[in-house]
């Protein structure tokens, strides 16, 4: 079974019901939020596998990528990265779709317990935010 939550870290009860005989899946783009969700369960001691999309979109993608390269190797975790180049038409829901099918395929090939993402309360204002900017 998937458990695909975004786990708000002031409430990470929900770690208490996660199998810790078992990988979880932990999408980290390098930002904050996922560094500190990261953080917050290898210091639970979880085995992390950490995914990375590359979206190619920003000078700083190839530099954010091997930044989390050499991180999962000093922290003993494996890493799996996607390269995704965009489609022309609806970039967000297309990104969405290919972001969360390899974080699947990932999670079936490790026999994971949980895909986990870390998204903070103002990730969606930030989104109206920027797409009334544009």
């Amino acid at each position: 079974m998937v458990i695909l939550m975004n786990l708000d870290i002031r409430k990470n009860q929900y770690l208490m019901n996660l199998d810790k005989t078992k990988p979880v899946i932990c999408a980290v783009s390098g930002g904050v939020d996922s560094m500190v969700l990261f953080d917050l369960l290898k210091k639970a001691q979880f085995e992390v596998i950490i995914v990375h999309v590359n979206h190619h979109k920003r000078e700083e993608s190839a530099t954010e990528e091997a930044f989390l390269r050499t991180f999962a190797e000093k922290n003993h975790c494996k890493i799996y990265v996607y390269d995704y180049y965009h489609e022309q038409n609806n970039f967000q829901a297309s990104a969405r779709r290919s972001r969360y099918d390899f974080f699947y395929q990932i999670y079936q090939e490790n026999k994971a317990s949980a895909i986990i993402t870390a998204h903070h309360a103002d990730d969606n204002l930030e989104t109206i935010i920027i797409n009334l900017i544009k």
